[in-house]
């Protein structure tokens, strides 16, 4: 194989395996000459099929190396053909996402063997390709993108993703086989974390992307704290407005619909006034908690906005689908009964709910969406509360 062969590959990975569970390494070779198998036994390889081989051959070497329990191991297979890897991604969710971009099948191979088990990844064999699962719903935590490739090399990805506000975040590592100074420097400059050199070294790639992971989780842990509301727990109005910003540009980009709610506690001074102000912060927690439940799009987004008020963010959501969204909204508080003896329309807390959906043909603003969703919080408030209510536009 190309810059690395299957013996130096699985030499590397038993380095790095070092003190943990082994992973069964199975050669796949055309070689069937007398030594051969011995050499493939001494680089730390389990098992050894020679080609041409069967589905049965293979289907063997599975069974062979399966767990206790039936289900199959973890089992790499070292050879130099390419294959769609492009379909080749781990699901478990709490793992940080990897996404890979390299047009060269082998150096995806090998980089899925080495990280497969530690992190959900992603890949890519272009530059578009990369851009699209980069703005995805699930983006990556970090990429190791590759700079030599055709139609977009990997300096203009780099550009494009650092000048997007959704992924400018984003861990940028380059490989590359150019050893030259002034190319690592220009990585560097657009914005990448870290330019690595072919032919690399797993040990250094898995070292190296575990401590840019690393920091990225812990700036992301800050980023959440200064994202959330100290007294209900979900997202504050900065939150807000940095992900109302995005979807609005999202929105004009894609030619789809973007609905906001803002949403008021009915007569809240008169709760306050009642049952006192500790009372009131629990009333807060528990509305808060209610329309977090109640939304079920992981896309959609409930803030508080100020005091007794909230606002929510709806992508992708016509004027009817954000009115039955507003209507599940006021319900999830009613079915709270928390009582509210001093209100003047009943005896429970209730909820005002304006809804204001933006055209995506119109050249609409942020501010006019949001002026919008406040006129229409306040007919309904006008028009007897607890209700929602549509603005005209």
């Amino acid at each position: 194989m190309p810059i690395m062969d299957g013996y130096e590959a699985t030499r590397q990975i038993r380095l790095l395996e070092a003190g943990k569970k082994r992973t069964p390494v199975v050669a796949l070779t055309a070689h069937s000459m007398a030594g051969d198998a011995e050499k493939c036994f001494a680089a730390g390889m389990d098992d050894c099929l020679f080609k041409p081989f069967d589905i049965g051959q293979i289907l063997a070497v599975l069974e062979k190396y399966s767990l206790p329990d039936g289900t199959a191991s973890n089992v790499a297979a070292v050879d130099s053909a390419a294959s769609d890897e492009k379909n080749l991604i781990i699901e478990p969710l709490e793992k940080q996402r990897v996404l890979i971009v390299d047009d060269e099948p082998m150096n995806i191979k090998l980089l899925l063997v080495v990280l497969q088990e530690d992190y959900q990844i992603s890949v890519a064999t272009s530059g578009k390709e990369a851009l699209a699962i980069a703005h995805s719903a699930k983006p990556p935590d970090i990429i190791l993108l590759d700079v030599m490739m055709p139609e977009m090399d990997g300096y203009e990805v780099c550009g494009k993703l650092k000048a997007e506000p959704e992924t400018q975040e984003i861990p940028i590592i380059f490989l590359t086989a150019v050893r030259d100074e002034t190319h690592a420097e220009l990585g560097l400059k657009l914005g990448a974390v870290d330019y690595i050199v072919k032919p690399f070294s797993l040990p250094i790639i898995r070292a190296k992307l575990k401590n840019h992971l690393e920091l990225k989780r812990y700036k992301d842990k800050l980023k959440a704290e200064t994202w959330t509301d100290g007294l209900t727990q979900i997202a504050n109005r900065r939150r807000f407005n940095e992900t109302y910003s995005m979807e609005m540009r999202r929105s004009k980009r894609l030619g789809t619909d973007l609905s906001v709610l803002m949403v008021d506690i009915d007569f809240f001074k008169n709760y306050n006034d009642t049952y006192g102000h500790l009372a009131g912060d629990d009333c807060l927690r528990k509305v808060a908690h209610a329309l977090h439940k109640a939304l079920q799009r992981p896309g959609d987004l409930i803030a508080r906005w100020g005091g007794e008020e909230f606002s929510c963010l709806l992508p992708n959501t016509d004027r009817q689908g954000a009115a039955v969204i507003g209507e599940r909204l006021r319900k999830a508080v009613a079915d709270l009964d928390l009582p509210h003896e001093t209100s003047p329309i009943g005896k429970s807390v209730t909820v005002s709910i304006g809804l204001a959906t933006s055209n995506p043909v119109e050249d609409i603003s942020d501010d006019d969406l949001m002026k919008q969703a406040d006129d229409a919080l306040y007919e309904a408030k006008r028009t007897g509360r607890n209700r929602v209510f549509q603005s005209a536009t």
